[in-house]
């Protein structure tokens, strides 16, 4: 995710079609429908994006670039915490065993290393993943699971709802 809140974003109402467990391996069958729309200057702009293939209407929710950041502020400062926190306890077990030749903290320096150094590398690079989007919510449709040959096949229990609807938010490119 980019450090960046993004102007165009790409909203998607995907429709789930079937899914197929074989062994090793799991297949889902989905029609996307998708659309570009531009964050507000101000406020908030509902969106409404039709499923191409059940024809639900999915409301999108787009906050304003300000909204957007204010909601990316907390996120930030807690992963940044937490990254300033995990790196100190593995500087101070290694200032503490070394330094003073105390064998517990050299012991427990190399395990919290391997633990603690990429957590708190991997919180202190990424930014929050919200872009101020709110999507519909989801629609489950009643399904039914068959065996077909070595694989389990799950469709909607009448023919041509598929198994659910929904709908995400990406920034676009």
């Amino acid at each position: 995710m980019s450090w960046t809140v993004p102007e165009q974003i790409k909203l998607t109402m995907v429709h789930q079609m079937e899914i197929r467990q074989e062994p090793g391996l799991t297949r889902s069958n989905t029609r996307e429908t998708t659309c570009v729309v531009r964050r507000p200057d101000h406020g908030e702009l509902r969106a409404a994006l039709k499923c191409g293939r059940c024809g639900r209407e999915g409301v999108f929710v787009i906050q304003d670039l300000e909204t957007t950041k204010r909601l990316r502020r907390g996120p930030v400062a807690r992963s940044l915490v937490a990254a300033v926190v995990l790196l100190g306890v593995v500087a101070a077990l290694w200032i503490i065993g070394f330094a003073d030749g105390n064998i517990l903290f050299q012991v427990l320096a190399i395990p919290a290393s391997l633990l603690f150094l990429p957590i708190g590398i991997y919180l202190a690079c990424s930014p929050s993943g919200n872009i101020g989007v709110r999507p519909p919510e989801s629609v489950h449709f009643s399904t039914d699971t068959v065996r077909e040959g070595l694989s389990y096949v799950t469709r909607n229990s009448r023919r041509g709802e598929g198994l659910a609807c929904s709908g995400y938010a990406k920034p676009a490119n």
